[in-house]
């Protein structure tokens, strides 16, 4: 049966936090570490990454995107997890790339954050492809185990590397070293505080500014630039700010007369664009650059 946590070790906590007692039950010596990302509400899969561990350390991992049925996508499942349909246009769907899943995960004890959503999805793929059964040695939920704390709190809390959440092999790796980290002091009362997350869209203060290794050579060096939109290379905005930085960029969040580019993704706030066309009309020099046009510019300075 799954490892559940009795009623008396979830300590409620009004301080913006969670309180638990770390389950006293062994790890399992061998364990593979789930995730899946989904297309839809409805639990159509686009990603499934998976983590397998030995005696708490990852010896393994894969991770698939999976073209949906219709290769249909929600516009917020997207914004979630950054994955597009063009990303998995070309990519095999469920059915062709179930044999090997199933292969790795059969007979197996199963890790993941917030065990019952990946489960269920997976569960209802199962038997929407009509794909048999599958049989697993039991499942553990880091989740249920840490009082229902996010996957991004729990690894701030147990320093567990998150380094692209809602990647579905980050997220798979992450809860199987979450296992390994808190099970190694079994009993022990923790109070792991409730810690925000950065959006997609955030950028950090270390990437608006260029440091001082930057260089000096590219059209962006000593330049202040306005990211807007989404990027098909860089989900994270913070990602292609560091590159910016690193290219001399100094990078802001709004467009006034001291920009010298708008570098528009897919979906440009439409304020941003107009504000930047008015600069324009009044003489500021900004130029607008588009996703390709910046990918090709990046590829020539690599």
């Amino acid at each position: 049966m799954i490892r559940k946590l009795n009623p008396t070790d979830r300590i409620p906590d009004d301080r913006g936090s969670v309180t638990v007692i770390l389950p006293n039950a062994p790890m399992p010596e061998r364990y593979v570490a789930l995730d899946l990302e989904t297309a839809t509400y409805d639990g159509d899969i686009c990603q499934v990454g998976i983590a397998i561990f030995e005696h708490g350390e990852k010896v393994a991992e894969a991770s698939y995107l999976v073209k949906p049925p219709r290769n249909s996508y929600d516009p917020r499942c997207s914004g979630i997890h950054g994955i597009t349909p063009d990303q998995t246009k070309d990519s095999p769907e469920f059915p062709v790339v179930w044999p090997v899943i199933r292969s790795i995960l059969d007979g197996q004890y199963i890790v993941a954050h917030n065990a019952s959503f990946d489960l269920n999805v997976l569960d209802r793929s199962i038997e929407r492809f009509r794909l048999g059964d599958l049989v697993i040695q039991d499942c553990i939920d880091t989740c249920r185990e840490l009082g229902g704390i996010s996957l991004y709190s729990a690894c701030a809390f147990f320093g567990v590397e998150l380094a692209r959440h809602h990647d579905a092999l980050a997220d798979a790796t992450a809860a199987g070293e979450l296992l390994a980290r808190y099970s190694s002091t079994p009993g022990v009362t923790v109070t792991i505080p409730r810690v925000k997350e950065p959006t997609r869209t955030t950028i950090s203060k270390e990437n608006r500014r260029p440091g001082e290794d930057a260089r000096s050579d590219t059209p962006f060096s000593g330049k202040t630039v306005v990211i807007s939109g989404e990027f098909e290379r860089f989900p994270f905005r913070d990602d292609l700010a560091k590159v910016l930085s690193t290219c001399g960029a100094r990078v802001t969040s709004s467009v006034s007369s001291k920009t010298d580019f708008l570098i528009a993704g897919e979906g440009v706030g439409p304020s941003k664009l107009e504000k930047a066309r008015d600069l324009q009309q009044a003489g500021a020099p900004i130029l607008l650059m588009t996703e390709r046009q910046l990918y090709k510019l990046l590829d020539q300075l690599a």
